[in-house]
């Protein structure tokens, strides 16, 4: 069994209240211990007399100290019980209302008593077996990069279904002969739902997606035709360069009542919606402005490619492109530190890479007793992803 040392990384936004609490000063008054002065022959009566005052002054004090620990309006006979509160009423009243603040300090109450170390343990790795791959394999995966230094290989059978045919009523599409990878689709239709869910809006429009070879050249040379080469290469990925042959990626628009068409940033909300919640769904914003130097594209506020939800918004946990994200996994190689990941859904995962052999096949290292899978980068090796959570 290897050990291996493990780097967390968890969404921000998690932290835990403190464990100590500052316990409230008593309110009640202070109690004064009073010395009796002695006089010379007292009588008998005056003596009981003065006994019974005392008596009666410290009875009523205790009485009004223990009222005054009641809030105003509230007396010790009073039911707060949820079945004594006029629901009828509940609108009216202010924020800090008396039901408001009951389910706060139950809110409260209920996360100092949790105990963090008595929490469930995600599972671990307790032993690892070797897959054999050959070495089209590392040409595959949801994490293979595609863009003008490497290559996309194509497959024998592309793996894309017709998207008229497979998609829900929350979006549009260009065309009816649209293509994309089964799991995208899926993950497309969930990501779209939600946004029409939210938002009301049913005009986003998906106006690209799998494109052949033959489709990206025809592209590819119109604008070269147009703008030359310089401009082309700014905006659009060469032949055989290009993510949308994966089937992993698609560009969206806005297609409004009117017959116009817009970017998915020429309307205020749709872009920073997409960009905010991408990640939840498994895709990333694929060529963001700041990163135009390493991917050798122009922003495209409008291009999702799918890496799966633990890689998605860990790239964004990161602030890292696709190509910095590959770069920044093989520093977890099999035989060193892992990557340890909680995405937004409470889901855990161990990340790490392993090179792939010169030779022939590559004997990749994964667990013996948790799921996992594994994609090749198209470039060096493969990214082994094992899920923790049962």
């Amino acid at each position: 069994m290897n050990d291996n040392r493990n780097r967390r990384i968890e969404p921000t936004g998690q932290g835990r209240p403190g464990s100590s609490q500052s316990r409230p000063p008593d309110s009640r008054p202070p109690i004064r211990r009073a010395r009796r002065r002695s006089f010379v022959g007292p009588t008998i009566a005056a003596l009981v007399m003065t006994v019974l005052v005392i008596v009666a002054v410290v009875v009523l004090v205790m009485l009004i100290t223990e009222r005054a620990k009641l809030p105003s309006g509230i007396d010790s006979e009073t039911d707060l019980s949820p079945e004594s509160i006029d629901t009828s009423e509940v609108t009216s009243l202010p924020e800090t209302s008396v039901e408001t603040e009951v389910q706060t300090e139950t809110s409260v109450v209920t996360e100092q008593e949790t105990d963090p170390d008595t929490e469930t343990p995600a599972a671990s790795i307790t032993g690892y077996k070797t897959v054999s791959l050959e070495k089209q394999e590392l040409h595959k995966g949801d994490l293979i990069l595609i863009n003008y230094q490497y290559e996309y290989v194509f497959p024998e059978k592309k793996n894309t279904v017709n998207i008229y045919a497979n998609k829900n009523s929350s979006y549009l599409l260009s065309s009816s002969q649209l293509e994309l990878e089964p799991r995208t689709l899926d993950a497309l239709n969930a990501m779209m739902l939600a946004f029409h869910s939210e938002s009301g809006s049913g005009d986003v429009i998906v106006k690209n997606a799998y494109r052949s070879l033959e489709e990206q050249k025809s592209l590819y040379d119109a604008r070269v035709s147009a703008y030359g080469e310089e401009n082309a290469n700014k905006y659009l990925a060469q032949p055989g360069h290009s993510e949308h042959h994966t089937g992993m990626c698609f560009d969206l628009g806005i297609y409004k009542e009117d017959g116009k068409l817009y970017e998915l940033d020429g309307v205020a909300g749709y872009a920073d919606w997409f960009k905010d919640n991408c990640g939840k769904y498994g895709f990333v914003l694929r060529f963001p402005e700041n990163k135009a130097a390493i991917t050798g594209i122009t922003s495209d506020r409008w291009h999702f490619r799918y890496v799966g939800q633990v890689h998605a918004e860990t790239m964004n946990e990161l602030g890292l492109c696709l190509e910095e994200y590959i770069d920044e996994l093989r520093k977890y190689p099999y035989s060193g530190d892992h990557l340890l990941v909680t995405t937004s859904s409470g889901k855990k995962y161990e990340i790490y890479y392993q090179y792939a052999s010169d030779a022939g096949k590559t004997e990749v290292y994964v667990p013996e007793n948790l799921p996992y899978t594994i994609s090749g980068d198209n470039a060096l090796g493969f990214i082994v992803t094992v899920s923790l959570s049962e």
